[in-house]
């Protein structure tokens, strides 16, 4: 090893070492931040959620003190059982129950309880034979408003509710007169509960009980896990011990919650996690908001490659000092070693200029007396070699004619070629061609960075070995299904959009969504290869699900307020408030009937959220069709009746019970008979029928209505679009109807197409197979 070598090492290896203290200083720093920016983060995330549950959960308070405050219910409560109007009364009071059912949809059932605890008027026959005198849900009630554990009704099949129960009170004398008892559908609370937004991808919320029972599904645990799971980690013990749990003050009753910030826990995965509790007092629940620590500690990714770089500038830094420094170490050997170089290079006049009473003056000098040796022997032989280099360089000179005359031919076709080239290179999309048999013959700089493949490892291989296509539900394509593939066989321009998209696979192996264009090369009329177009999409599809996450949460948070208001209107409609005038009376019909467009509106923005977020669940079960189609005709009977319309059915019996989810059929019923009714002139006439069709069942519904016009049929099925026609006819609707049945139809396993003619009517046509729909795993149902 040379002398200056291992002196550049040392000095380098100096450097090395300070430069990796000064880095493990700055990333054990850097760490310790992270964690508390996480821990400050989950803090705030914390308090936001738990006054959105508090909040939903005063609503569903105030709903059951409406519903307590019915002058219908006290009448019939303070009527004895021997007065021969007591019967009249629990008729009326049986009626406004299931009007109350129709008009707040998050109830489930409704009982109405005597002073005794006998349960008087229920839409539960259940509950109705029990007796309620020693349940916590009815003596809590008599208090004031409750809200009871979540439950699970018994059977196979049974579902999730929980109780909130109101006192009926004398509205004189305020005496106890008995306990209404509503029966709570889950749905609202899991949505405000479950929603992700601002949370990162391993966050999560969910909520337990006092026995550490899970009650609300979250991002891991699904609604089968449910009242079934136990959740005892430290997270969670922590949540009900002493200084968690609502303090009040003996002086003037003022609540002070005592929350511990959020820590580092194991959670019920075993994975290291930073989470906070929230201990809820109306209920007696605690909320938790956690994430996984590597998540949290993620960006010191980042904090590596600057510590790296600032290694790698020490490093490069350190170069150029330890040059100098040996240099000047070394000064004399340094100048011995250039000229003995440049001899050794051929230049036989260089003289060796030291001349020291050292080692190295002692070799200068008997290296000069070589040196003069060697050049007359090379002067020598330089006289031999010089004729014959000049019969040589006749022969180049002709030689070096005949190239240059190919090059030129041959720069005028490369020249053309680097241009294409070139332009395809600058521009920001991947683009990938190949020939007929697949095979790369281009790729530019773009689809490099994309995929993480240069082009000297793909060029001349088949696409198919590298680049790995999914569909949307991370399913490998197959070869015949690929865009290449159909470009290549049907010579069509195959493509794709940010709603139906393909997702390719990185050298990595991690996965992006992208928007492609794959157009096949002619020459001749003849297909030589294709061309694929295609950019990553994966930001627009982050901005497209952030959109859809907030119409979720926006339409949850404006279902209590249209539901008092339509309760209200009842009320003030029924006379419950004092006799009201012919003018008000259609005033508040309007508010009615404009409040119930709301709510449809709302209903219709959250299904099609829920399908959007894919979160909706499909649970079949045995179920016969025809039933749902006559359920449907029968609630659409004024519409019939006020537009004469003629109603014409035929059911197939051979057709018999398929496993369809009862919800969703009717969602398809309501949409395509309300649609053809709506939109089909007085005295009209509309069909429905179901039979079978091969391995399907073929529901039928026509119409003889205005139509669709031939340039909108291709964006009928689009959210929020009406054709121009029926805006003008019509100006209620949504443009949603459509879009939730297809939705629901091509995650199902079934189809719907259509025929229509303007001014002639339509026909639309729904497939579904005979083995039934397919089931999916999900948290919410569709309204």
């Amino acid at each position: 090893m040379k002398i200056k070598t291992k002196i550049n090492i040392i000095l380098i290896g100096g450097f090395l070492i300070i430069g990796l203290i000064v880095a493990g200083v700055i990333y054990f720093y850097g760490g310790s931040k992270l964690t508390a920016q996480g821990i400050t983060a989950i803090s705030g995330l914390t308090e936001v959620k738990a006054a959105q549950i508090r909040t939903f959960l005063n609503g569903e308070k105030e709903v059951a003190l409406s519903l307590a405050s019915s002058s219908v219910f006290r009448q019939f409560l303070k009527t004895p059982k021997n007065s021969p109007d007591y019967q009249n009364q629990k008729e009326v009071s049986a009626q406004r129950v299931n009007r109350s059912m129709g008009t707040v949809g998050q109830i489930k059932n409704i009982t109405i309880i005597g002073s005794n605890g006998e349960a008087l008027i229920t839409t539960n026959p259940e509950r109705f034979k029990g007796d309620f005198s020693k349940d916590l849900c009815f003596v809590e009630g008599k208090k004031g408003v409750y809200i009871e554990n979540i439950e699970k009704e018994e059977g196979e099949g049974g579902g999730v509710f929980y109780d909130v129960t109101a006192p009926i009170n004398d509205d004189t004398t305020k005496e106890l007169l008995g306990v209404i008892l509503l029966e709570m559908k889950v749905d609202n609370l899991y949505a405000t509960v479950g929603s992700t937004i601002a949370m990162t991808k391993t966050g999560e919320y969910f909520l337990i009980d006092s026995n550490y029972n899970l009650i609300s599904p979250s991002r891991f645990l699904t609604t089968k896990d449910v009242l079934t799971k136990k959740i005892e980690t430290q997270n969670t013990k922590d949540c009900f011990s002493p200084k968690s749990m609502v303090d009040v003050d003996e002086d003037d009753a003022t609540e002070h919650i005592l929350e511990d910030s959020a820590k580092q826990y194991i959670d019920y995965r075993g994975v290291t996690i930073v989470g906070r509790h929230h201990h809820i007092p109306e209920t007696g629940w605690c909320l938790i908001v956690k994430e996984d620590l590597s998540e949290v500690l993620a960006p010191n990714n980042k904090l590596i490659l600057i510590i790296g770089l600032t290694l790698l500038a020490v490093i490069i830094a350190s170069f150029p000092i330890s040059y100098l420094l040996s240099s000047i170490a070394l000064k004399s050997l340094l100048v011995l070693q250039k000229n003995v170089r440049e001899v050794a290079a051929g230049d036989l006049n260089q003289k060796i200029a030291i001349d020291t009473k050292d080692e190295i003056g002692d070799f200068s000098r008997a290296f000069n007396k070589m040196v003069e040796s060697v050049k007359k022997i090379k002067e020598e032989s330089d006289k031999e070699a010089r004729d014959f280099i000049n019969a040589y360089q006749n022969q180049r000179l002709t030689f070096e004619l005949q190239q240059k005359a190919i090059v030129n031919i041959l720069e005028d076709t490369e020249a053309e070629k680097t241009k294409v080239s070139a332009l395809l290179s600058g521009i920001g999309e991947g683009v990938v061609a190949t020939d007929i048999n697949t095979d790369v013959i281009f790729i530019n700089k773009s689809a490099e960075d994309m995929l993480g493949w240069k082009q000297e490892e793909v060029f001349g291989k088949s696409l198919y070995k590298f680049l790995k296509v999914y569909d949307e539900k991370d399913k490998p394509l197959s070869d015949e299904h690929r865009p290449f593939f159909v470009a290549l066989k049907t010579g069509n321009k195959v493509f794709s959009s940010i709603v139906k998209n393909y997702f390719y696979s990185k050298k990595n192996g991690e996965k992006f969504p992208v928007s492609i264009s794959v157009t096949p090369i002619l020459l001749n009329d003849k297909l030589i290869g294709a061309i694929n177009v295609f950019r990553d999409i994966t930001h627009e599809k982050e901005v497209d699900k952030a959109k859809t996450e907030f119409v979720s949460l926006a339409s949850h948070q404006l279902r209590t307020p249209l539901s008092a208001i339509n309760w209200y209107t009842e009320m003030l409609l029924a006379g419950d408030a004092g006799k009201i005038t012919k003018d008000q009376k259609q005033y508040l019909e309007e508010v009615y009937r404009s409040n119930k467009r709301m709510v449809e509106l709302v209903n219709s923005l959250l299904n099609v959220s829920r399908i959007d977020l894919g979160t909706f669940a499909i649970n079949p079960e045995p179920c016969d069709m025809s039933d749902v189609a006559k359920s449907i005709l029968m609630e659409l009977t004024p519409m019939i009746k006020t537009k004469k319309m003629k109603i014409e059915e035929f059911y197939d019996k051979s057709v018999g019970k398929i496993n369809v989810d009862q919800k969703l059929i009717r969602i398809i019923f309501q949409n395509l008979l309300s649609n053809a009714l709506k939109y089909t002139p007085e005295g009209g006439k509309v069909s429905v029928s179901i039979a079978k069709q091969g391995d399907n069942a073929l529901i039928k519904v026509q119409d003889t209505g205005y139509g669709i016009p031939k340039k909108d049929q291709i964006r009928i099925f689009e959210k929020l679009f009406r054709a121009d026609n029926i805006r003008e006819k019509e100006t209620d609707g949504t443009g949603l109807g459509l879009y939730i049945i297809k939705s629901i139809l091509e995650q199902s396993g079934g189809k719907i197409s259509f025929e229509s003619e303007e001014n002639k009517g339509t026909t639309f046509f729904v497939t579904i197979p005979l083995s039934g729909m397919k089931q999916k795993e999900g948290t919410k149902d569709l309204s």
